[in-house]
């Protein structure tokens, strides 16, 4: 039925997405606003509290130290089903509508600034209970660049190499608290100085509000650094395919995390803990990237708060219902994320108590629709040649996800024949990845470029 909507809501709300924690039976949880108003807000949640349920919101101002701590009542949950559609209204975040209970005179006042503020500015600490910590990967920012390149040459062959990688690059307002993910398509002339061609950032309410030039900060990786750069950009334009100058001056700074695989991974890997905080729930989040040294994962709003150096012990790595490993961990970093669609999540990194093998040499970037391939038995014959002679380390996984073997390929002549053999020393000593048959597939970089290939 598409009947009549009435808003029954008796003061008005200013769409406003702004990081927040929710009390909720002793536990801190974090979530992400998608309105506000003087007499409550939605929370998103993909589990949202139940109808009735009370709870205590902390927002922050963020021209305050202090949060604005509000008592809260759950009056509608929103479920995140797409039988829940009505005609051609697009689907709509999962989670909670929350009603204010009394609000003591001096904190309605603080709210009521809040929602009139304009060009609004998070902290860094609204994402984390240990404030200085949350987002340290931010070298611009928080002292972490020790070196600066200025030659144009050298800065255009460093673009052009990124280009040519397909290397994702984080931004993010300088001041704010959302980082977003775009990639650099071409350098391009003529002209001085030469242009940078970007994909569109799909920009949240609290940074495409602003109307004049904005200062923006840029993070990328490359050959085992960490490059930054800011720009000063018209949000406005950023929202489709834009360019900017090439800069003039760059930070860089030595890599500070192993190297991780990310986008290679072909199908859901997850990693399974007890709670930190209450060892009788069972945690079970989706890794975005993984190496020898440590892992990333997403924690969607409405899940539970980490933060840096938070302990985790019990760690499996699953392949679907496949234990790959089991370890400790201690969470090393957080940040709020926003990709391209508009999903929202923070990612949480964990290294490792015990790495095992050594870091990898460096970080395999592969998008769909954009691979050449070995065809000729006589070519893949001398590729594998060249392999076991350069002594290569082959990842081996189990329909292309890693399984944290570090093998060796080696080709001798077998009955007339050419023997090859993979020997995966931590494969080999794992009784749960043991398999009869199993169709797997190696992954390895070679002078630079990543292969991978599939066996059974």
């Amino acid at each position: 039925m598409g009947g009549i909507k009435e808003d029954k809501r008796r003061q008005a709300r200013r769409a406003l997405q702004i990081p927040l924690f929710f009390q909720k039976e002793e536990r801190m949880l974090w979530s992400m606003s998608e309105d506000l108003g003087a007499g409550g807000l939605f929370l998103r949640s993909y589990c949202p509290p139940d109808t009735g349920e009370d709870l205590e919101i902390h927002l922050r101002d963020p021209r305050e130290e202090d949060p604005i701590v509000l008592p809260a009542r759950v009056v509608h949950r929103r479920l995140h089903n797409k039988a829940l559609v009505l005609g051609d209204e697009p689907l709509r975040a999962a989670g909670a509508g929350v009603a204010f209970g009394e609000i003591p005179p001096p904190l309605k006042d603080r709210l009521d600034a809040l929602m009139a503020a304009e060009g609004l500015s998070v902290p860094e600490r609204a994402l984390s209970r240990d404030p200085g910590t949350a987002g340290g990967e931010d070298g611009a920012e928080n002292g972490g660049v020790r070196q600066v390149v200025d030659d144009p040459e050298e800065i255009r062959k460093l673009f052009e190499c990124l280009c040519r990688k397909i290397r994702p690059v984080r931004l993010k307002r300088r001041g704010g608290q959302i980082y977003y993910t775009t990639y650099f398509r071409d350098v391009v002339g003529p002209g001085s100085p030469l242009r940078v061609q970007a994909e569109a950032v799909k920009l949240k309410d609290l940074d495409s509000v602003f109307s004049e030039p904005t200062p923006f900060v840029f993070h990328f990786d490359m050959e085992d650094h960490a490059y930054t750069f800011s720009l000063t950009e018209q949000p406005q334009r950023m929202l489709s395919n834009w360019s900017f100058p090439l800069p003039s001056r760059m930070g860089y700074a030595a890599e500070r995390r192993n190297p991780r695989y990310g986008n290679d991974i072909k199908h859901l890997l997850t990693v399974e803990f007890p709670d930190p905080s209450d060892p009788s729930l069972h945690r079970v989040k989706t890794v975005l990237d993984i190496g020898f040294g440590g892992l990333a994962f997403k924690n969607c709003p409405g899940e539970e708060v980490y933060s840096v150096g938070q302990s985790v012990s019990n760690v499996k790595i699953c392949d679907f219902d496949h234990v790959c490993r089991k370890t400790d961990g201690v969470v090393r970093h957080t940040s709020f994320v926003c990709l391209p669609d508009g999903e929202v999540f923070q990612k949480v990194g964990l290294e490792f108590a015990n790495e095992g093998s050594a870091a990898l040499e460096e970080v395999p970037i592969v998008r769909e629709g954009e691979l050449e391939k070995i065809d000729a038995p006589s070519s893949i014959l001398s590729h594998l040649k060249r392999l076991a002679a350069n002594r290569v380390k082959i990842l081996t996984g189990l329909d292309h996800s890693i399984l944290f073997s570090d093998g060796r390929l080696t080709m001798e002549q077998h009955n007339g024949g050419m023997q090859i053999r993979i020997a995966s020393r931590l494969l080999s000593q794992s009784p749960e990845s043991d398999f009869i048959e199993a169709r797997l597939s190696y992954h390895y970089l070679l002078h630079g470029t990543y292969h991978f290939f599939s066996v059974r």
